[in-house]
């Protein structure tokens, strides 16, 4: 369900029920993470690494893991934060980790989490900063308490994906959010509002995996304008699951029917 690279090229694979697994680029031997050994939750949804190289794993339940690799211990947020505060977040399908090092998870039903944690003088982990945005029914600010997808496009600026609340632009200092979705945008053809992937190419473009199609906008021209590709361009589905650039520049794309790579210099 999720696969990371690490800089020390391991890999760490997070699979739906058999929990985590990190896979060394030389020995090759395999090291589990279940509930056996410290994983709250076997279906692992997202990973990320932040600024001091610890693992966040996203659980399909409560709260979210941590992994210390330097001590190979687990540890569970909110339940192992010293603070006291009662938070309610889980379901993490997406990770993201800014430019300042916070941390930035999207849940399914909790909407966008914003927290940033550290160890105190005693070496507990204490929580530094906590920011929850919550569909309000209506009024301004995230469009829906579902985040598949969280991408940064520069600092202060985050895009969120969102299942039935299409695109969402964050400015993080000011907690504005700018609704990109079919009513919103119908002027300028914006095709589903169910976004399933992110993807910010090396020439500036917002690459957007939706289950009507894969989308694209080219975030250096304003006003903004999407360009749509579907089955009938070529794709061999609709339902696009994953988004990546490869070294060079093509796109490749996950959906329902496999593995597709479009070239972006013909279409």
């Amino acid at each position: 369900r999720s696969v990371y690279n690490d800089e020390s090229g391991n890999l760490w694979v997070g699979t739906r029920g058999g929990g985590l697994n990190k896979l060394p680029p030389e020995s090759g031997i395999r090291k589990a993470y279940t509930m056996e050994n410290g994983l709250s939750n076997n279906a692992v949804l997202s990973l990320n690494m932040d600024h001091n190289n610890n693992l966040w794993i996203g659980v399909d339940g409560e709260g979210v893991d941590m992994l210390e690799p330097s001590s190979g211990k687990i540890f569970h947020f909110p339940r192992d934060l010293k603070n006291e505060e009662v938070l309610e977040f889980g379901n993490v399908y997406s990770i993201c980790v800014d430019i300042y090092g916070s941390i930035w998870l999207g849940t399914n039903g909790y909407g966008l989490v914003n927290m940033e944690v550290a160890r105190d003088k005693d070496g507990a982990y204490v929580l530094r900063k906590f920011r929850q945005f919550r569909y309000k029914g209506g009024e301004q600010g995230l469009n829906s308490d579902i985040v598949y997808s969280i991408l940064e496009e520069g600092p202060n600026i985050l895009w969120i994906g969102t299942r039935g609340g299409g695109l969402n632009r964050l400015n993080t200092l000011n907690s504005s959010f700018e609704i990109f979705g079919v009513r919103e945008q119908a002027e300028k053809k914006f095709v589903d509002d169910d976004i399933l992937s992110l993807c910010l190419s090396s020439d500036q473009k917002l690459w957007i995996g939706t289950s009507k199609g894969l989308s694209v906008l080219n975030l250096s021209y304003k006003p903004y304008q999407f360009v749509h590709y579907t089955e009938r361009n070529g794709l061999p589905n609709n339902t696009v699951h994953g988004l990546l650039e490869d070294a060079a520049g093509q796109i490749w794309i996950s959906t329902n029917q496999g593995l597709s790579k479009l070239d972006v210099s013909t279409g």
